[in-house]
């Protein structure tokens, strides 16, 4: 049974929304507090160099995804600051990496033009689908919004398209990724059938599951095409008729030389038998997948624990200590950053004076080096002693 991650978390009285507001002030009299030299305030004083460290982690990761999402998509000015709202939203309520988040959104945009909560839906919907099936979501975001942009569907659809493809895989054991390419390339010859995108679904699985070249038969019905736009009939009802005849024919012959004339002799023998033997009822099957009740969404819920929790949970601190971390990133930036860049040029000035002396002085110097390291404590501190510049 899934974990309910709210619950957890108003039980455990964690209120992210409220952390970063507080620890503004926590940290102004931090300063004032650690000076007593208390043991309590010592303790605290690491507490809240821990909760820094965090905070700048999370500022570099949020950091690089904003450039991910800056670099991938070309959005500037309000459009970008759009982009890193969505990914905020997203990563906060999936249990995936910033990499993962960032990535879905760069390539949803590109690819769909989605922003708002759109891009958020869709987004958390297949970076879900990737995460409880295992695979890459990058491949799964190009196949499906080829797929979306081939077929058409509209932006209110797509969410609903995808849950159908993942129904049909569960129900056939084709991966949706895999389901997601074929109706692609295959789109071109299902529209000019008459088949909409739910059915091409369907019958593809359909033909994986009995062991039938899902990809042949689309080259079939590509070439029977001009044959049965001689007819002048609608190639739907050419092609209804000619599963009707399979299952009536007499024997299995009359029925393969039907079929040969639409797919030829290379898959027809599969996919009569197909029909005949009962298991290629396309309509029954593409209307339970469609009218299916499971979902993506729900998938995950029924799946995901305490790991998935805890990763959720993790994103939500993260993203609740990203700003603190980022103001931090900033000051080091303007301030840490050219103190070290001013050591380092202090540093290339010494070695520059250093190299300029004469070959007699540095050797002095080396020598003299080697003489003190050999030297025990004792000796060196009264070197120093004596010559404080030492």
């Amino acid at each position: 049974m899934a974990l309910n991650v709210a619950d957890l978390t108003a039980r455990l009285g964690l209120n992210l929304g409220e952390f970063t507001k507080g620890l503004e002030g926590a940290l102004k009299g931090l300063d004032a507090f650690g000076r007593s030299g208390g043991v309590l305030a010592k303790a605290l004083s690491l507490q809240f160099a821990g909760i820094a460290t965090a905070a700048v982690a999370a500022g570099v990761a949020f950091d690089k995804a904003f450039d991910s999402i800056r670099i991938g998509t070309g959005a500037t000015g309000r459009a970008l600051e759009g982009l890193e709202r969505d990914f905020r939203s997203v990563f906060r309520d999936v249990p995936t990496s910033t990499g993962q988040v960032s990535s879905a959104i760069t390539e949803l945009n590109v690819r769909l033009g989605l922003t708002g909560q759109p891009l958020r839906d869709l987004s958390t919907q297949f970076l879900t689908l990737a995460r409880i099936t295992g695979q890459d979501v990058n491949p799964l975001i190009r196949e499906g919004t080829r797929v979306f942009n081939d077929w058409g569907v509209a932006t209110e659809d797509q969410g609903r398209i995808l849950d159908v493809f993942f129904r049909v895989s569960q129900r056939t054991g084709v991966g949706v990724g895999e389901l997601l390419g074929q109706v692609g390339h295959a789109g071109p010859a299902f529209r000019q059938l008459g088949f909409s995108i739910e059915e091409s679904a369907a019958m593809f699985g359909q033909f994986e599951k009995q062991g039938i070249n899902a990809q042949a038969v689309a080259m079939g019905l590509q070439r029977g095409l001009v044959n049965l736009a001689k007819s002048g009939e609608e190639p739907r009802v050419v092609f209804n008729r000619l599963v009707d005849g399979i299952k009536k024919a007499t024997d299995a012959q009359e029925a393969i030389t039907l079929a040969a004339g639409i797919f030829g002799n290379r898959i027809a023998g599969q996919f009569v038998n197909a029909v005949r033997s009962g298991k290629l009822e396309m309509k029954e099957f593409a209307d339970s997948v469609t009218k299916g009740g499971d979902t993506i969404a729900g998938a995950a819920r029924d799946t995901d624990g305490f790991v998935e929790m805890m990763v959720l949970l993790k994103n939500r601190v993260t993203e609740a200590l990203e700003p603190l971390g980022t103001d931090l990133l900033r000051v080091m930036e303007r301030h840490v950053v050219p103190v070290f860049v001013q050591g380092v040029e202090v540093l290339r000035s010494m070695v520059r004076w250093f190299a300029e002396l004469p070959d007699a002085v540095r050797f002095a110097v080396f020598a003299f080096g080697g003489v003190l390291t050999v030297q025990d404590s004792g000796v060196a501190a009264l070197c120093c002693r004596v010559h404080p510049l030492m």
